[in-house]
C-alpha cells in the first residue's frame, strides 16, 4: 500500500526491541483528520491503480470532512462515489451505533467486517479471516493424478490458501483449519489414510507444512521491509520486531543471521529444520 504523502521529508530511525513501542506510540500520533507517522501523513491510502480509497480517522467527525473532501474532489473530476458500495468500520471496537457518516447525503453503511484487495479483515479483533481462502483453496483443489498434481498443488493451488499470509493476523484455529486443507489435499492425491500424517508425502515431494510456509514468507517479507527506505514502512515493520525474534526461537534461528543472509539461505534454514524434525518424527 502507498500512503498519501503529505510531507516528504524522511527521518533516521534507530530503534531497539525494547524502545520500538515507545517509538511508534511517539511518532504515530492519531488527529481527528488522520494519523501522522513522523511528519507523513497517512489518512488515505491507495493501492496501485485501484480506484478503491481507504480513510483513516480517530473520531467520526474527522472521517465525516474527509468524506466531504471526496465528495468535492469528485465533483470537480467528474467522479461519482457510491455510497451504497462504500462502508464504514471501527477496528479495535464496536462502532457507534448513534452517528452517523454520510456520502453525497446517504448514509454510510457500518460493517463488522469488510473485504480490500482480496483479504476479509475482522473490524472489531482486528484480525483477518481466512475462511474465504480455505474455501477457494478447495475449490480449486487438484486431481489423483500422483505425476502433476504434487506439482500443480504447489504452483497453482497454495497461492490462493497462502494469499497475504504475510501480512496475516489471524488465531490458531484458523491457522489449523488452513493446514488442515493444505493436508487433504495431499491426501487427496495419493489416496491416503485421512487419519494418518502428511509429513512423507511432503519431504518426498520437496513440500513444507504450512505452517513453515507462513512463518517462511512473514519472516522474508519482514527481513525486506526493514531494509525499505520508506519512512512509514520501516516504523511499522520495526514495530513488529518481536514477531521476527519469536519466528526465529520457533525455528531456532539467530536474529542476526535472518536479518542479514539472503533470503536463499533463510528459506534454506526452514528446509533443513523440516528435515531435521521428519528423520526424528520417524
Amino acid at each position: 500500500m502507498f500512503p498519501y504523502v503529505a510531507d516528504q521529508t524522511k527521518a533516521t530511525l534507530r530503534f531497539t526491541a525494547r524502545g520500538t513501542k515507545q517509538a511508534l506510540q511517539f511518532l504515530a500520533r492519531p488527529t481527528p483528520y488522520g494519523i501522522y507517522i513522523g511528519s507523513v501523513f497517512c489518512g488515505c491510502i491507495l493501492y496501485a491503480d485501484d480506484i478503491g480509497l481507504v480513510l483513516l480517522s480517530s473520531s467520526c467527525y474527522g472521517l465525516q470532512k474527509m468524506l466531504d473532501v471526496c465528495e468535492q474532489y469528485g465533483s470537480l473530476w467528474d467522479i461519482k462515489f457510491n455510497p451504497s458500495k462504500s462502508y464504514a468500520c471501527a477496528f479495535g471496537g464496536s462502532h457507534p451505533s448513534n452517528i452517523n457518516v454520510t456520502l453525497a447525503d446517504r448514509p454510510v453503511k457500518w460493517v463488522t467486517r469488510v473485504k480490500y484487495l482480496g483479504c476479509t479483515m475482522m473490524c472489531r479483533s482486528s484480525k483477518m479471516d481466512v475462511s474465504p481462502l480455505v474455501g477457494k483453496f478447495y475449490v480449486v483443489g487438484t486431481g489423483k493424478n500422483e505425476m502433476a498434481s504434487p506439482q500443480l498443488n504447489k504452483s497453482y493451488c497454495l497461492p490462493h490458501l497462502v494469499y497475504c499470509c504475510e501480512a496475516w493476523r489471524i488465531r490458531t484455529s484458523e491457522l489449523r483449519a488452513a493446514s488442515v486443507a493444505w493436508n487433504n489435499s495431499f491426501r487427496k492425491i495419493f489416496n491416503s489414510c485421512w487419519f494418518e500424517s502428511t509429513k512423507s508425502l511432503m519431504f518426498y515431494c520437496q513440500c513444507l507444512p504450512l505452517s513453515y510456509i507462513v512463518h517462511q514468507r512473514r519472516l522474508i517479507y519482514l527481513k525486506k521491509r526493514i531494509c525499505f527506505d520508506n519512512v512509514v514502512l520501516q516504523i511499522l515493520v520495526r514495530r513488529c520486531f518481536n514477531d521476527v525474534r519469536a519466528l526465529c526461537d520457533i525455528y531456532h534461528i539467530s536474529v542476526d543471521i535472518s536479518l542479514k543472509r539472503s533470503v536463499h539461505y533463510v528459506k534454506a534454514l526452514f528446509v533443513h529444520h523440516f528435515i531435521t524434525s521428519f528423520y526424528k518424527f520417524f
